[in-house]
């Protein structure tokens, strides 16, 4: 029988392997964050699908708290920008899955899940998105949980109706890495905005922050 992979409960998922490597994914039609814990390695990068042509040479390194953070691009191309939203969905999954199969096996990926309460059209092609990179996973033999958004809030951030504010601030304490100086984008310190690609690298970073 062929088809998708069933969604794994996170609790009980992986129990029976020596896991060093996590991964953790944020899907987005903008600027999908992934983030790749190697507890092995004592490292973390933190990549990004670039928006503007500035940031397809970005690169930053330091180290905290005994890790090597690194940030930069996915590889491969970006989508050109008048593509389709299907040339977009193709372009986001074959830049996931090409740096995931470079990574050593085996490996846990991790998926924050769908937020169900939204209604709308982008909400619709967030989950064509999703279901084309789970069929990828599945036709690389790699398997995947899912985390709903609010259990991702709880875990890192204490609070399951964190907002994007609180969720950055989280990450700044954790890894003392200032994203806005990173991608040269001014923080304004006004309302919970915060912008891509910082959001998604923060959200993906916290899919597997509980590992470090």
């Amino acid at each position: 029988m062929y088809g998708c992979p069933l969604i794994v409960d996170t609790r009980t998922a992986f129990s029976l392997f020596s896991l060093s490597m996590y991964v953790g994914l944020d899907m987005s039609l903008t600027s999908p964050g992934i983030t790749i814990l190697d507890k092995k390695s004592k490292t973390v990068s933190l990549l990004f699908i670039p928006q503007r042509v500035s940031e397809r040479m970005l690169t930053f390194e330091t180290d905290y708290a005994g890790y090597h953070y690194t940030i930069r691009p996915v590889s491969g191309e970006m989508a050109p920008r008048t593509s389709s939203q299907d040339t977009r969905i193709y372009y986001i999954v074959q830049s996931i899955s090409k740096e995931l199969a470079a990574l050593p096996r085996p490996i846990s990926v991790i998926i924050e899940g769908y937020a169900f309460g939204m209604r709308s059209s982008s909400h619709s092609i967030l989950h064509e998105l999703g279901g084309a990179l789970k069929c990828k996973l599945f036709q690389m033999g790699i398997p995947y949980t899912t985390t709903a958004p609010t259990s991702v809030k709880k875990m890192f951030a204490n609070d399951g109706r964190a907002s994007k504010r609180v969720m950055y601030e989280k990450f700044l304490s954790v890894t003392h890495i200032d994203l806005f100086c990173v991608f040269r984008m001014q923080d304004k310190s006004i309302g919970l905005k915060i912008p891509t690609p910082i959001q998604d690298i923060v959200d993906s970073f916290a899919l597997v922050a509980q590992h470090l």
